[in-house]
């Protein structure tokens, strides 16, 4: 009767062991603390994902505006130099080179298309002469 008795008892916390464990998951998956959880994450992450694109929008506006305003003092500059007097007088070419070749040293006019020429020229110039390439 024993061994009868010690096979039922372990068959029976078998069995209680696996309801117990169902009961247990089912209660986890439906656990109202955890839905509520995960609402406020799915709001806090839209939340974020709108902000990310405001702050998009925003960057977007302000390059624009940027280059905006940098192109408009281009032409202010532009007008100021072809205005003024003595505009039209013309300009001893080592002057204009030497000019130009300052310009191009700038960051911002180094990789302009007339300044890429005129270093491929300055180099090709100097091809041969035993001096280092620009």
């Amino acid at each position: 009767m024993s061994l009868f008795f010690a096979k039922f008892a372990s068959k029976l916390i078998m069995v209680l062991a696996v309801v117990v464990a169902l009961i247990f998951g089912v209660v986890q998956c439906h656990d109202p603390g955890t839905v509520g959880q995960e609402t406020r994450l799915a709001k806090e992450q839209a939340g974020a994902a709108t902000d990310s694109a405001a702050d998009a929008i925003g960057t977007v506006g302000g390059l624009y505006d940027r280059v905006q305003a940098s192109d408009d003092l281009t032409k202010e500059n532009e007008r100021a130099i072809l205005s003024a007097p003595g505009a039209g007088a013309p300009v001893a070419p080592a002057v204009d080179a030497a000019g130009r070749d300052s310009l191009c040293r700038r960051p911002a006019y180094r990789g302009s298309v007339e300044c890429v020429q005129r270093a491929v020229a300055s180099g090709v110039a100097e091809a041969g002469a035993g001096g280092a390439a620009p």
